[in-house]
């Protein structure tokens, strides 16, 4: 099956002139307070909740990534103001497949209705074209098949019985992200004291706070995580049982693994890592051909020291270097991260043709943009943009290195009068 490479939106939140995603293995988002990264990272999870089986709306926002927003809220507020109440979603696949949906906000019967306006698929030399009969102005492209009826589930159109081969592949490509994409939220749960065990391995959501019972039921992923922790914390991760059905890990140091730490107390930063080390683990591989595809991780270095951001990051480049890579979508503030990716493209041969940066930045009157940063094979950015990203780290080692360089002023001992 093909794989998904862009995401590009219209009309969405402070994107005035549009967001277009080049989606490569290692796909970092970063950029300034309130400039829209987080709007960035979950139009991924947005795309996978509109898939899903029994979704109501094709920009479903009744999930973790939607926050429950209504529609009218994610539309560009001066596009809204201009009475523009719809948004262009465009999916394309790396063989060249592109797919755009017009979704439309009405009012019917006294009922606001987010539906599909128009739906155009251009496969190959191919293009089928959908319209709502009541949008008035859809007029199809030329040469452009028209589909007369057509109804969806969620953002999937249903199977009918004249159904265009162009959209009968689209169908199935969107069918194959269901189940494939993972999004996780800033904040993780906190770790539980025990896990109880259910029967069956639980689905990770958007706050990871199944991921110690899925390292229950998933040895592979248990035995990754294990190795991770014990190569980059130097601490080893075992299992006690507390129960008939319940159990709780340990996380002791490797030069006392029979000393009983639990893993709830060791640390903020284990527990907000856990998820993420869980979902990478359960990703698309050769043994694992049905697994995660995508992931849309939003900080995934919270509470972690700068050195463990740099070994987090190593994680992620040697999971970009693989074979069959899925996508790793994350948002950050993390400079400590992007370094160590860097030098994992300057040392390990992570190829720069598979990272890619976007700095998303807005300016005076509320528009957000995101600049894509390319890479050399030196790990430095092609480009000047983030010449200016971290300004401020650098003003205050100026200053430092100044303060430094001029030394405490000396004063010579006040002389105390001798005493008798």
């Amino acid at each position: 099956m093909p794989h998904l490479r862009r995401i590009s939106v219209e009309n969405y939140r402070a994107f005035e002139r549009g967001l277009d995603l080049d989606l490569r293995p290692l796909t970092l988002i970063y950029g300034k307070n309130n400039a829209g990264k987080s709007s960035v990272v979950r139009l991924a999870g947005i795309l996978h909740d509109s898939v899903k089986e029994g979704s109501k709306s094709p920009f479903e926002l009744g999930g973790a990534a939607g926050g429950n927003a209504f529609f009218v809220d994610v539309l560009n507020a001066r596009a809204r103001d201009e009475g523009k109440s719809f948004l262009e979603l465009t999916l394309g696949w790396d063989d060249n497949v592109e797919a755009t949906w017009r979704i439309g906000h009405h009012e019917s019967g006294g009922v606001n209705w987010v539906r599909v306006e128009q739906l155009l698929v251009k496969s190959g030399g191919a293009l089928a074209h959908y319209a709502e009969p009541t949008v008035l102005e859809a007029t199809p492209p030329e040469g452009a098949t028209h589909i007369p009826a057509l109804s969806f589930g969620g953002l999937v159109p249903l199977e009918g019985p004249a159904l265009p081969t162009a959209v009968s592949d689209l169908r199935a490509r969107l069918l194959e992200l269901r189940g494939h994409v993972q999004y996780l939220s800033a904040v993780r749960a906190p770790s539980p004291k025990t896990v109880e065990t259910r029967g069956v391995q639980p689905d990770l959501s958007a706050n990871g706070s199944e991921a110690q019972e899925i390292l229950l039921y998933d040895r592979a992923a248990q035995t990754e995580v294990e190795e991770w922790l014990r190569a980059e914390v130097d601490r080893d991760l075992r299992r006690e049982r507390t129960g008939d059905n319940s159990w709780r890990w340990l996380l002791p140091p490797r030069a006392a693994p029979t000393l009983s730490i639990p893993f709830a107390s060791t640390g903020e930063g284990m527990t907000q890592v856990l998820p993420i080390l869980v979902a990478l683990a359960q990703r698309r591989s050769e043994a694992r051909p049905d697994g995660t595809r995508m992931f849309a991780l939003e900080e995934p270095t919270t509470h972690l020291h700068d050195d463990l951001q740099i070994r987090l990051a190593r994680h992620f480049a040697t999971i970009a270097m693989a074979a069959e890579p899925p996508v790793i979508l994350l948002e950050t503030h993390a400079r400590p991260l992007l370094l160590g990716v860097q030098r994992a493209i300057l040392k390990e041969g992570l190829d720069p043709a598979r990272v890619i940066l976007y700095w998303v930045d807005q300016d005076e009157t509320g528009v957000s943009r995101a600049e894509p940063v390319e890479f050399d094979t030196n790990g430095l950015p092609t480009s000047s943009t983030l010449r200016s990203a971290f300004t401020d780290e650098r003003r205050l080692l100026q200053e430092l290195s100044r303060a430094h360089l001029r030394g405490p002023v000396y004063e010579a001992p006040k002389e105390e009068p001798p005493t008798r």
